[in-house]
């Protein structure tokens, strides 16, 4: 049914309630009304309901080009449901979390378009048997950048086909991350995958990995391939593979049943912590002004998108860098003070998924920038003499007159 034809059928169920169909049966249109000059409030009252209706039933956006963004899981089911201004692309907007129920429910005319998370997340509640993305009969169509957290299937496809699902997170979904029944030809490649259950398939054939490409994967590494199978308890498939070469992929293929196999897994490649080379305290600060620094370098290698993480470990603990850079100087520090470093790679400031070893602690001490106290001088005048004495306490060397 179109957003044109659910407003209409709500209009006349409004209609009904409000025991005034009669007026309408009395009148070939609503034009006529306004012609006649009757029923002037009955059609106001209606274009309202129309115009109310037509916000909640139509409230995903149309950006041109075929392409609409929502924020809802309603939103987005009736975007991709709108062949009329969303035939090309739906894009979600913002994260859905603790939704009640399916989120993307089978919307009917969801065929040959693209489904864009754009790296938000998909939410469920942990309850009742429910779907993040839920297709029937669908295909041709593209589902991409989506995290699918906390239903009973993550993505859930039935007797669909020729549909691609790629760069999604499907994790901690109670019964499995992704469900393929009766479905054949779709390619699922670049996902993570981190649940108890990632996977069921039947005997229809799909394709769970692309040709090995140079690009950043969906972990981080230099290869596009298949997908990354973890798993809560850290005995996921391409958590425990082996990767001899360093190239992000498994040696061994994933097998899923005799009719489905990733054969170029993705495994995460360690990485190599960084090297403190040193740790500097500055002097060019002027005496007695408390405003101590000290320089760290270091050395190390990023890959695209991981940052440096630098720490104080001592006198106190401390996050107080992140970024590309290798050198940072640490500011208003007190003097004659020992400090400590460590520096780290990791994906992102806070919460990081993937990360270094810390580099070795290297300390310095800050400079004692104590300027020398004023001395004690005593001027006297020694007048039969014609001479002016000047004194001062043992000890202040360095003394200019």
């Amino acid at each position: 049914m179109s957003n044109k034809e659910k407003i209409i059928s709500a209009i006349r169920k409004i209609f009904t309630r409000l025991e005034i169909l009669e007026t309408l049966k009395k009148t070939t249109s609503i034009k006529n009304q306004i012609r006649t000059g009757t029923g002037i409030k009955r059609v106001a009252l209606l274009l309202i309901f129309a115009i109310m209706l037509t916000n909640v039933v139509s409230a995903y956006t149309n950006n041109g080009g075929g392409v609409c963004s929502c924020n809802s899981c309603s939103d987005c089911t009736n975007a991709l449901n709108d062949n009329s201004v969303c035939n090309n692309e739906v894009k979600l907007t913002a994260d859905i979390i603790n939704q009640s129920g399916t989120c993307i429910s089978n919307p009917s005319n969801f065929t040959n378009k693209i489904f864009d998370c754009q790296g938000h997340t998909i939410d469920g509640d942990d309850s009742g048997t429910d779907y993040g993305i839920y297709l029937y009969e669908k295909t041709g169509n593209t589902i991409k950048n989506c995290i699918i957290t906390d239903f009973y299937y993550g993505i859930y496809l039935s007797s669909s086909s020729n549909n691609t699902l790629t760069n999604n997170t499907a994790s901690n979904n109670n019964n499995y991350g992704i469900y393929l029944y009766s479905s054949s030809n779709n390619s699922i490649y670049n996902n993570f995958f981190n649940n108890t259950n990632n996977v069921y398939a039947d005997t229809n054939v799909n394709n769970w990995n692309t040709t090995k490409t140079s690009g950043t994967n969906i972990v981080g590494g230099p290869y596009l391939g298949g997908n990354f199978w973890a798993k809560p308890d850290g005995t996921g498939f391409s958590e425990t593979c082996t990767d001899s070469d360093n190239d992000g992929i498994c040696d061994t293929n994933y097998t899923i049943n005799t009719s489905n196999t990733d054969y170029l897994p993705l495994k995460i490649i360690p990485l190599t912590p960084p090297t403190i080379t040193a740790v500097n305290p500055q002097t060019d600060q002027p005496l007695n002004s408390e405003l101590g620094k000290m320089v760290i370098n270091w050395t190390g290698s990023l890959p695209s998108g991981y940052g440096y993480k630098l720490e104080e470990t001592s006198p106190t603990s401390a996050h107080i860098y992140y970024g590309t850079s290798t050198s940072y100087t640490h500011s208003s520090l007190d003097d004659n003070t020992y400090f400590c470093y460590r520096v780290r790679v990791q994906d992102q400031e806070s919460n990081p998924t993937h990360y270094s070893n810390w580099s070795s602690t290297v300390c310095n001490i800050t400079k004692d920038r104590t300027g020398p106290s004023s001395p004690n001088l005593t001027v006297t005048a020694d007048n039969t003499n014609n001479e002016i004495n000047l004194n001062w306490a043992e000890g202040d060397n360095g003394l200019v007159l």
